[in-house]
């Protein structure tokens, strides 16, 4: 309960700053109400994600709308933690990263030079801070299982044909 106050605390300023504070304090209570009070008797993970990817997702769109480094910074740094709560964040980050290239490219291609040049470089930040963020975690993922991005669902669950022989183990 404690780590849904401190989240739902965290979530008022976040919020703050793209809306007004009557919005704001309607989306914290329905937030608070419809989510959160439904997990926040039990230590997991998805309330930590939720709020994470949230934020995630603002920065991301707001590097879209304009582009600069120190969001780029703090938005990879974000991308890293989102992961390590829960991996789930991976697809979103690299649709951002190719959308972002692309509109780089529309960037380039209207003679937006210095936009394109700032465009590229916050991308670039966000994904080299996620995977400076995540190195520890993907290296000893890569020593023990072979693999930098291992996953037991993806390499054994999809091939079973039902859940009594997912759970007797491949």
């Amino acid at each position: 309960i404690l780590l849904s106050l401190v989240l739902l605390a965290a979530l008022a300023p976040i919020l703050r700053a793209w809306l007004p504070w009557r919005q704001t304090l309607g989306l914290l209570a329905v937030t608070a109400f419809s989510v959160f009070m439904f997990k926040a008797g039990w230590v997991q993970a998805e309330l930590l994600f939720y709020v994470l990817s949230f934020a995630l997702w603002l920065l991301l769109v707001a590097l879209l709308v304009r582009p600069r480094l120190e969001l780029g910074v703090l938005a990879g740094v974000l991308a890293g933690l989102a992961y390590l709560t829960k991996a789930s964040i991976l697809p979103a980050l690299a649709l951002w990263a190719v959308w972002s290239v692309a509109a780089a490219a529309g960037d380039l291609r209207r003679g937006l030079r210095a936009r394109a040049r700032a465009r590229l470089a916050a991308t670039g930040a966000v994904v080299l801070l996620a995977l400076a963020v995540l190195f520890p975690y993907l290296s000893d993922t890569r020593r023990i299982y072979g693999h930098w991005f291992y996953n037991v669902n993806t390499t054994f669950g999809i091939w079973c044909d039902s859940w009594e022989e997912m759970k007797s183990g491949p």
